[in-house]
């Protein structure tokens, strides 16, 4: 499993709320289609200036490479700065991306 994280922010007198619709249609529409795995769309319940993080964090889920492939294709084929994922990004102030691959071959202790 491959976890994608990306930590973001909006600019100043952005409507978060129809912002995080659009999130949250994307990567609707992105699991619909197979293309993830799945997602968690997260806000940071630190106060304000109390994290070095952003104030939101989706997590996206995929099975294997090819699946993480795939989207990133498709939308660098069609441009990122246009159609659903152009929207979703344009009022994006601030952001950090990290993927993370699942530890194998670690015994968990009981």
């Amino acid at each position: 499993m491959i976890h994608y994280n990306v930590w973001f922010s909006y600019k100043t007198g952005i409507n978060e709320r129809i912002e995080l619709t659009k999130v949250r249609g994307f990567l609707d529409e992105m699991q619909r289609r197979d293309l993830i795995n799945g997602f968690n769309l997260l806000k940071n319940r630190a106060a304000d200036g109390k994290s070095r993080l952003e104030k939101y964090h989706a997590i996206i889920e995929f099975s294997d490479d090819e699946q993480f492939d795939s989207p990133f294709s498709e939308v660098r084929n069609a441009g990122i700065n246009v159609g659903a994922h152009g929207s979703m990004i344009e009022n994006v102030d601030s952001f950090t991306i990290e993927v993370f691959g699942e530890v194998k071959g670690v015994e968990q202790d009981t």
